[in-house]
Parts: C-alpha cells; sequence; structure tokens
C-alpha cells in the first residue's frame, strides 16, 4: 500500500475541488477513504461500493445518492483511485 506522504495532490486539481466542504481532508494523514471505489461510470463519477461509510458520505457535496446506489464525483477523490487504485 502507498504511504500517506504519496497522496500529495496538486493546488490546481484541489482547486477543481471547490465544493469540498472537508477542508481537503485527502490532502492530509488523516484521510480515510469514505468507501471502497467499484466500477468509474464516466470520467468524474465512479460507484462506491457496499463498504461506504455513510456518516462520510452524507456530509460530502460530492456525493450522488441513486437508486440506493452511492457515487463519487469529487475531482482529487477521481485522482487518488485512479493513480493508486484505492
Amino acid at each position: 500500500m502507498n504511504k500517506q506522504s504519496d497522496f500529495k495532490i496538486k493546488k490546481s486539481l484541489l482547486k477543481s475541488s471547490n465544493r469540498c466542504d472537508k477542508n481537503y481532508i485527502c490532502n492530509t494523514e488523516n484521510w480515510k477513504s469514505c468507501g471502497k471505489m467499484g466500477e468509474v461510470i464516466s470520467d468524474m463519477i465512479v460507484h462506491i461500493d457496499e463498504s461506504y461509510d455513510e456518516n462520510r458520505m452524507l456530509l460530502c457535496a460530492y456525493h450522488i445518492p441513486f437508486s440506493g446506489d452511492h457515487y463519487c464525483s469529487c475531482p482529487a477523490r477521481m485522482y487518488i483511485y485512479k493513480k493508486f487504485n484505492i
């Protein structure tokens, strides 16, 4: 598994995640995934598998609940998923 220090996200990408109400925690050592990422639906939307953390997701501006499933549209989270596969 990659060390948290590997996760540093470019400032330009963080700016594109400007709806973040979690103070960009994904760019700190305190980051914990909100759930296991599943199938990529589009370039910027990914399905979150059943192992999601409901408390984290409900407070997130990038959480998309749809038809009983959960999706993530956060640009920073998508970067982490694509680069590190987590």
